[in-house]
């Protein structure tokens, strides 16, 4: 990856962004793009559940119902999963966490493992999660009794019970168990408990949404952390929104400053280590905004999307993590030109590609401009213009391509408009598409 930001045109309906050691990875349906230096496509049995590094140093790929696949010189090889794949990779730091389902007994056993396969502590019960832990305590949250420990010695004991009304997610940041959830009035709510002195620090509501709990940073004042699409700081004693009301689509925090990605426009914001003061702004994509980017080693990775929209175009964004400033992004250009073309009243939308491009970023593309036509056009209070839109989309390729090129081609355009799922006022017809091959 370059030392630059870089976004890929990929179909925002149906399509996902990961990563892994510095590759990215874009998944639409059963097909996967690898993107580093340079770009390959695979087809996988489903969907993809998550990429992770493997015991043996390669990268591991999950998939829905049961697949899982290592890359293997530029190639995809399906492999038996052992306990490390089925834990999706390093899921707790060093430690996986497995689930034992039996036949001959109603409960369910929960085994931590560390990286050599040995168990460390197990426990049986249902709704049981681990949450972390800290100097040779292991913390796990059983719902019908609350927050547990065991120095794996097979004994647990209940140590908290938290007192809001639905426990959605756990964390433990160093000494402290971080318990996120809602309160009776439906607030966002953490609640703090204290390992090192075995006591309840406090309890704090916001009004945001309780959302997933992610990216969190230490820095030398306590803990940044991603709640819901809110940017919080915590430091020992207190939870507090860092930037309160301010929705975020991702950030990274280094000694320099904390660089912050706006979720309802595309805007980069880096502010001084403190969150006191702006040091440098970027607008990157007008139109558009940042969604779920999530570090990989020394970079950012995520998504941009149309603003005001679902679906469409998108681009899979891999940005480092400057210091001093915000990172600059330049994008994929696209391989086609769009135009209209009139009939009576209405009009299709006519998408030529050049030839000479590789069928990969062109299947790419096709896909990502036949979904943003669709997205575009669905709806008449969003777009005027959808109260002509015929419901036809045309894709014309200036290229050769085989018979299985034309047949990715025509099957995950057909996924695309199946997600649609929608009829052109103007005609009543449902939404389509028709390809159209040079040779």
């Amino acid at each position: 990856m370059s030392d630059r930001g870089i976004g890929y045109i990929y179909a925002g309906s149906g399509g996902a962004v990961n990563a892994q050691s510095s590759s990215l990875f874009i998944d639409s349906f059963d097909l996967l793009w690898m993107i580093n230096s340079s770009e390959r496509l695979f087809s996988v049995g489903g969907s993809v559940n998550y990429v992770y590094r493997r015991t043996n140093g390669t990268i591991g790929i999950g998939c829905g119902d049961d697949f899982y696949y290592e890359v293997s010189s530029d190639a995809l090889v399906p492999i038996k999963p052992d306990f490390h794949d089925l834990a999706g990779g390093a899921s707790y730091g060093e430690f996986y966490w497995g689930t034992e389902y039996s036949n001959s007994s109603q409960w369910v056993v929960h085994r931590l493992r560390g990286a050599d396969g040995e168990v460390i502590v197990e426990l049986a019960g249902d709704d049981i999660r681990f949450v972390g832990a800290w100097e040779g305590t292991y913390i796990c949250y059983q719902r019908e009794a609350g927050v547990v420990s065991s120095r794996g010695d097979g004994v647990w004991e209940v140590i908290y019970i938290p007192e809001m009304s639905r426990v959605k997610y756990l964390r433990c940041l160093g000494q402290y168990v971080l318990v996120f959830g809602l309160g009776g009035s439906d607030q966002a709510v953490c609640e703090v408990y204290d390992l090192g002195s075995c006591a309840f620090t406090g309890s704090f509501s916001f009004d945001c949404y309780s959302g997933a709990v992610s990216e969190i940073y230490k820095h030398k004042e306590g803990w940044y952390f991603e709640w819901g699409q809110r940017l919080f700081r915590f430091n020992g004693r207190i939870v507090e929104e860092a930037l309160p009301g301010l929705d975020i689509g991702g950030y990274y925090a280094t000694d320099g400053g904390v660089c912050v990605l706006l979720s309802d426009e595309g805007l980069m914001r880096f502010y001084d280590p403190e969150l006191c003061q702006v040091i440098d702004e970027r607008s990157v994509l007008s139109g558009y905004a940042f969604g779920s980017c999530h570090s990989d080693g020394d970079r950012l990775v995520g998504y941009l999307r149309p603003a005001n929209r679902t679906g469409g175009l998108c681009y899979a964004i891999s940005i480092p993590k400057s210091s001093s400033g915000c990172p600059e992004i330049c994008f994929e250009q696209p391989l086609y030109r769009t135009e209209k073309r009139f009939r009576e009243s209405v009009f299709d939308v006519i998408v030529s590609f050049s030839s000479g491009g590789d069928f990969s970023s062109i299947l790419r593309q096709a896909l990502a401009i036949l979904d943003d036509m669709f997205s575009q056009y669905k709806n008449v209070s969003c777009n005027p213009d959808a109260d002509y839109f015929s419901g036809l989309v045309e894709l014309c390729f200036d290229g050769l391509f085989t018979d299985e090129q034309k047949e990715l081609l025509r099957v995950n355009c057909r996924n695309i408009s199946a997600l649609a799922g929608r009829e052109a006022p103007a005609t009543g017809d449902p939404f389509g598409f028709r390809l159209i091959f040079a040779a």
